[in-house]
């Protein structure tokens, strides 16, 4: 695990990543936690024991960099503060995942925003209106 993080700083240096071994063993979640401390990309401990570059951690972490639309280089305040954020946290690209994680994702975002006072949703009677308006 040491030695995972280890690369993933040599190789994009600056972006704070954590290592966090399963309980059971087997495998290991890659975070990257100035973007996201929800989201990890998973890695199986036996493909990674017989590989001493970490090959498969640095692509998991440029790949955890990508998602989140940043691209495969060191940590930059200046990039950090220009993506494009959500109720304060930056929105991976999960556009391969199925229908019904994608919705979950985007509902977690909104009903952590409306539990933090973010977000607040209202409704307003000229939307239905409009709508009526198409449908006719």
């Amino acid at each position: 695990v040491k030695e995972a993080a280890d690369t993933l700083e040599r190789h994009y240096p600056g972006w704070t990543w954590a290592i966090r071994p399963d309980e059971a063993g087997g495998i290991i979640d890659v975070m990257c936690m100035r973007i996201s401390t929800r989201f990890g990309y998973t890695l199986h401990v036996k493909r990674l024991q017989n590989d001493p570059t970490f090959r498969e951690v640095v692509r998991a972490g440029g790949e955890f960099l990508e998602r989140f639309g940043f691209r495969r280089v060191p940590y930059s305040i200046g990039e950090w503060r220009r993506r494009e954020q959500v109720m304060g946290q930056f929105i991976p690209d999960v556009s391969d995942m199925d229908a019904m994680r994608r919705r979950t994702v985007r509902t977690d975002a909104i009903l952590a925003g409306m539990e933090s006072g973010h977000v607040r949703i209202t409704t307003d009677p000229r939307i239905g209106a409009a709508l009526k308006e198409r449908r006719a």
